[in-house]
Order: structure tokens, then sequence, then C-alpha cells
């Protein structure tokens, strides 16, 4: 589906904007008249690159956890709705994030309900908070439910932080080491060659290995940019096809030690929405399938979404997720001990706590490895050059000396 911006107005004349998501121009035009308002003029937004697709995508989720945040502070302090919405849009940062609240202010103010708002915003907000929120207008909690989404991705967000901080420092090590190897081989190591050629001595075997190394890092040192980006474009094309995206996300919970984390990080982000969706009256089924789609995690997604079939089917929850590689045996036994007492919620809540915690317990175990672990290894690699490029002097000096 392309996104558009647009520009109309509503049935009474009110002027409006926005961003919403349709198959052609024509299909957002019939969209918005459903939703009472005359479209005037459509425009699909440009689409960027993968990185400012990441970037983009990261940046709302900080502001919308921000956005909840402070909306829940300001109507729990008794603040109107649309007076709230209003200050949050004139004190938002950046132009796109500012248009979008002001949207979302002006629909209200229009008489849509923040759920109607919310959901007409280009699928920004779309998973857990718009069907918590139309259920909480509805009973007249909107404050307390508001505060209860802000918590929850406050809590999704520090998972995140901790995940992928764990993964860039290796990786930004591992960057390094290479770059320094690469520097050594390319460019100290020919100055001793040089001087290894004047000597005329016989080199010894890691030497000449080492030289070999050298001068190959010298003449296709661009084979490695070139299999780095035919890689990132071949794994990029790839997960734009499901079946490669099952795989990889399948392949990815098999990864040591690595594996086990990101296991319990997708089920604990599923059992947190879960848990934040039903204690909000939610039915089970929709529930269950909106929590799967915040897995982060197609596998995980895809066992979780067979369950809630199996639920409408007539199963117990517990049921299809026992015995499923990827959901560990304690998770199913929670559940089924929820279904027989009928607190599902509370007990998401719990499976949430517990893996949330053993997930950035074993974050902190393993970072706490691989960090010397790569030192080590960096050292070995630098000292075993240095030893290379110093055994033919410690020859010449014992042939001086004898």
């Amino acid at each position: 589906m392309t996104r558009f911006t647009y520009e109309g107005t509503t049935f009474s004349g009110q002027p409006v904007s926005g961003i919403a998501r349709a198959l052609d121009s024509e299909a957002l035009c019939a969209q918005l008249r459903i939703e009472g308002v005359l479209l005037i003029e459509a425009r699909p937004v440009p689409t960027g690159g993968t990185w400012s697709r990441l970037s983009l995508r990261h940046g709302y989720d900080m502001a919308i956890t921000r956005f909840f945040r402070h909306l829940a502070t300001l109507v729990g302090a008794g603040v109107p709705l649309s007076k709230a919405l209003d200050g949050l849009a004139q004190r938002a940062q950046g132009r796109a994030w500012a248009r979008t609240l002001t949207d979302i202010a002006e629909r209200v103010r229009t008489g849509s309900s923040l759920a109607q708002a919310l959901s007409a915003s280009g699928g920004i907000f779309a998973g857990v908070a718009i069907p918590m929120i139309a259920a909480a207008e509805s009973g007249g909690t909107l404050a307390e439910v508001l505060d209860r989404i802000a918590g929850f991705r406050e809590k999704w967000e520090a998972v995140n932080r901790k995940v992928r901080g764990a993964l860039v420092y290796p990786a930004v090590v591992s960057i390094i080491a290479v770059a320094v190897v690469w520097i050594m081989l390319a460019h100290v190591v020919p100055v001793f060659a040089q001087m290894f050629a004047n000597l005329g001595a016989d080199l010894p075997r890691p030497t000449r290995i080492l030289l070999s190394l050298s001068s190959s890092a010298r003449i296709w040192w661009w084979v490695i940019p070139v299999l780095a980006a035919a890689v990132a474009l071949g794994y990029g094309a790839a997960k734009r096809r499901p079946g490669w995206r099952l795989r990889f996300a399948q392949w990815g919970l098999r990864l040591p030690l690595l594996g086990d984390i990101l296991g319990k990080v997708s089920v604990a982000r599923v059992s947190r929405t879960a848990a934040t969706l039903l204690e909000n009256g939610v039915p089970l089924l929709p529930g269950l399938r909106t929590a799967a789609k915040t897995a982060g995690n197609v596998a995980i997604e895809c066992v979780f979404l067979d369950a809630a079939d199996a639920v409408e089917s007539g199963k117990p929850l517990s049921e299809p997720l026992a015995g499923v590689r990827q959901i560990p045996p304690l998770a199913s036994q929670m559940l089924s001990t929820g279904e027989e007492s009928a607190n599902l919620g509370r007990m998401f809540g719990r499976l949430a706590d517990l893996y949330e915690a053993e997930a950035d317990a074993a974050v902190t175990v393993i970072t706490a490895v691989i960090e010397p672990a790569l030192v080590v290894v960096m050292g070995i690699i630098v000292a075993a050059i240095l030893i290379a490029l110093y055994l033919p002097m410690f020859d010449v000096l014992s042939q001086i000396g004898g």
C-alpha cells in the first residue's frame, strides 16, 4: 500500500489534512469519504532507502512513547483532550511529527474519538494503542489507559535498548579489529617486506604467509566491500520474501547464546502486549493476534497466530503452544494455569516479567564475556602479525652473533 499526504474538507466545510495508506488515490478517496472527508488533493509520500526507513521508524517509536506519556499526564491532570493535543502539537519536534499531531488534534476537535484520529494517521499508531484507547473511551478510563500504554512502551524500549547495546559493542569492536588488521597488512607489512628483500635472507614460513596476505590485501582490497554490498543487497531482497523472512527468523533463534535471548525477548514482547490488551478489556482472539504482530520475529509471530487460530476452533491456548520448539515449556505451563484460573491477562504479565528479567540477565552475562574475549582475540591477531614480522630479524641477529 502507498502512503499519501492529503488535503480535504469535511461535509461541513472544515479543512483537514493528514497522512493515510491506500492502494491508490481512488481507494484513498473512498476511504476518506467513509470517514466524512471530501478529498481535494493527494500526494504519494516518497519512499526512502533502508537506512532512512529504519531511522524514521526508530525516531517515531521514541516520539510516540513520549506522546503517550505526556498525554496521560495532561489528561490525568484534568486538561481537556483537544487542548492537550493542541499543546503537544505545538511543542512537537520535526515538521512531519508536528503535522501528524496537528492532524490528530484537528480530527478530535471535529468530533472524532481519539482512537479514530489515531487510526487515521497513516499506520503510525497501528498495534496495541488503538483498541485499548477505543475500549477506554467507552469506559471512561482514558487517562489510566494512556498511562498503561506509556508504561508498556517504556518497558518495551528498555528491553530493546539492552539487546541493541549487546549487539552493537561486538560489531563495533569487530569492525575496528578488521580495520586495524587491514591497515597493518596494507601499510605496515610492505615496509618490512622491502627491508627483507634487501637482506636477501630466507624467510620463515609465518613471515612468508604474512607477506602473501599483505600482497593479496593490497591487490584484492575491493573484494571485501563488494562482497559486503552483495550480501547486504541479497539479504534485503530475501527479507522481502515471506518464506525467506521465516527462514532467517528460525535461523536467528538457533544461534548459539544469542538465539535463546532473541526467543525470550520475542515471547516477552508478545506476552507484555497480550497482558496489556487483555487487562484493558480487549477480547482474547483480537488481542492475541495484535500481540503476535509485536513479536519482532516472524517465527514467533507465526506460532502465536497459529495458536489464535486453534483457540478460535475451540482449543485452549496452552495446547498449541506446548511442544513448540520456539516457545519455552514454562510459557505454555504458565498460560495453562492462567486459563484454569480465568486470569490469563495477569499470567501473560508475569510471563513477560520473567522473560524480560531472564533476557536482561543473559545479555549482561554475554556482554561481560564477549568484551574481554574480543579484546584478547584482537590482541592475539596483532601479536601474531608482529611475531611474523620480527622472526627474520631474530634469525639475522642469531647469524651475526654466531
